[in-house]
């Protein structure tokens, strides 16, 4: 694993970790997009929201993606050029292109909790919490974008 890097241009407000795909290492992720959040002035719900919609985007890329491989799950989060929004981006390097379905209807999701039905909860958490969720594919890295606005 290695430690936070910071961007040296100020005006750029960035920071780098990269971790192991391991469930363990959620917690320093989470801490890392906390202290990053808090440090370029989201407000702390919006830090309790961000933080958790990465936890759960690098928990389907630990479960459905990477678990196992190698290749470390890099987290860059910067604030944006107007300084009017947060973003956190994960990337991982994967042979297959992540193809995102649509986050499910609420009445998806309700009758998945009604019947106690397991998992298919995550991309649709991951939606409601961030004002903005992009994928791109960059050579043979997956790039999944998540945005906050500040206000």
């Amino acid at each position: 694993m290695t430690d936070a890097q910071h961007s040296s241009d100020a005006s750029e407000r960035s920071a780098t970790l990269s971790v192991p795909p391991e469930f363990g290492m959620l917690v320093k992720l989470r801490e890392f997009v906390r202290a990053e959040s808090a440090r370029c002035g989201l407000r702390p719900a919006a830090i309790d929201q961000l933080s958790l919609a990465v936890d759960e985007a690098a928990t389907n890329i630990i479960e459905h993606a990477v678990r196992g491989m190698p290749q470390e799950i890099t987290c860059t989060c910067q604030l944006g050029k107007a300084g009017d929004e947060m973003i956190c981006t994960l990337d991982y390097e994967s042979p297959k292109a992540f193809e995102p379905k649509p986050p499910p209807k609420l009445d998806s999701i309700r009758e998945r909790v009604r019947s106690l039905a397991r998992g298919g909860l995550g991309v649709y958490l991951v939606h409601s919490l961030v004002d903005r969720v992009e994928y791109a594919r960059k050579g043979r890295r997956n790039v999944i974008v998540l945005t906050k606005r500040m206000s």
